[in-house]
């Protein structure tokens, strides 16, 4: 055996027999403290937990993703990536959200915070914090933990914060389709007053007899043309009366034409955008899937009482034996120096 063994081994016994030896001290500062820790654990007011697990739905367009063809968009029936819990995890965890959930159940009164005194906000943000807590799960799913000495109040706010986040997401992609719908209405009735200023003008045009100025012209000028070979004057007349209209009203009639056409072409792309942007505008889809409900708790999660004798008793053994040990290391010194 060598020497740091055989110094490990006569520590190990001069600390069982110094145990052995005051054992009685040991004992009753242990005792002490068990009774402190018994007291202190029936102090404490135990708390209740409810718990709500939830995937975040894929994000994305619902028009795009319902009313078009395209096959780039996401499918909105199939839970969120990485990217999508991130963004929940950022709503869940704003002020605003607290503060809405704060509001809603009047956590001011039921923590008794006084609005009058120092710093109520930051006290109330305190006790949130303490008994809300919000973490992703290996699953990427988002878990909400709430603790209340109330089991009902616990499920409630358990249930209101996930009901919560997706309104408040809702809300803040409705108002930028909002925003994205009031541009596009603009430009929609902008192009319908157009259209229909133009298919006036056309019509007008048409009701002087011009329906087609190309095929029209080449028929008429044909017909002038064998009407004065044949020496029909009435006919070529006739004829020469269309083709002064034609030409007249043919450079107008082919430059609303185009413009009718083109505005025509530009307001039903314009007017399927405005039937997306409604869409967008107007109907929701819930953000989250709720594999798992807040439930009113029937046993207490807080405290562990057998959990915090056991602790605080072995940690006031532990103490007691430190300190005697250093008390008997002083009386030595102290004596040697005597």
């Amino acid at each position: 055996m060598d020497k740091t063994l055989q110094e490990q081994t006569f520590d190990s016994n001069n600390l069982i027999v110094f145990i052995l030896k005051r054992w009685k001290s040991i004992f009753a500062i242990t005792a002490v403290g068990a009774v402190i820790s018994i007291i202190a654990s029936l102090v404490i007011v135990p708390k209740f937990k409810s718990t709500v697990i939830m995937f975040p739905a894929t994000s994305g367009s619902i028009s795009k993703a319902l009313l078009t063809e395209s096959t780039s968009n996401k499918d909105l029936l199939v839970f969120g990536e990485e990217e999508e819990v991130e963004q929940m995890m950022q709503v869940l965890l704003s002020e605003e959200l607290k503060e809405l959930v704060i509001d809603r159940f009047s956590l001011y009164e039921h923590y008794e915070i006084d609005s009058s005194t120092s710093y109520p906000r930051t006290k109330m943000q305190k006790l949130y914090d303490e008994n809300v807590k919000i973490s992703r799960t290996r699953f990427m799913s988002i878990q909400i933990d709430v603790l209340d000495r109330d089991p009902v109040l616990a499920a409630d706010l358990a249930n209101g914060i996930a009901a919560y986040v997706d309104t408040m997401m809702n809300n803040i992609k409705q108002k930028r389709a909002k925003k994205a719908l009031e541009i596009v209405e603009r430009e929609y009735y902008h192009l319908n007053k157009q259209v229909e200023e133009y298919e006036r003008q056309f019509r007008e045009i048409r009701q002087k007899g011009i329906n087609n100025y190309e095929s029209q012209s080449e028929v008429y000028n044909d017909a002038y043309a064998v009407a004065l070979a044949a020496g029909k004057t009435s006919g070529a007349k006739i004829l020469e009366e269309k083709l002064q209209i034609l030409s007249e009203y043919g450079g107008e009639y082919v430059k609303v034409r185009d413009r009718y056409y083109m505005a025509n072409k530009r307001f039903g792309v314009v007017s399927q955008q405005y039937d997306l942007a409604k869409v967008d505008a107007e109907e929701v889809l819930p953000h989250t899937y709720i594999v798992e409900s807040g439930k009113v708790a029937e046993k207490k999660a807080y405290p562990i009482r057998w959990l915090i004798v056991v602790v605080s008793t072995m940690s006031t053994f532990i103490f007691s034996v430190l300190l005697l040990l250093i008390i008997d290391a002083y009386n030595k010194n102290w004596k040697k120096q005597l």
